[in-house]
């Protein structure tokens, strides 16, 4: 599987959105300080991903959610979207 996932920033409320085939891996690393757009702006909370069978797929909704992201559309997704919402 891979997904498209969104993170929000505990400490600024800003989001990040990102693509992986590894979503537990992927959060673990923003965790740790080692994603390069994320390092020392968390801690970082999943809000929310969708799961896609295809790699092309997945990149194709990654791209699609960062040129068209703005944050009101980000937090409707989280509360509304076809996607899994997560606390």
């Amino acid at each position: 599987m891979f997904y498209v996932y969104i993170l929000a920033s505990t400490t600024s409320g800003a989001y990040y959105i990102g693509y992986t085939s590894d979503l537990w891996q992927r959060v673990a690393t923003h965790q740790k300080n080692e994603g390069r757009w994320t390092k020392n702006k968390g801690p970082w909370e999943l809000k929310y991903y969708e799961a896609f069978k295809v790699d092309t797929e997945a990149r194709k909704r990654e791209l699609q959610l960062k040129k068209g992201k703005n944050k009101s559309y980000i937090t409707w997704l989280i509360a509304h979207g076809p996607g899994h919402s997560i606390g």
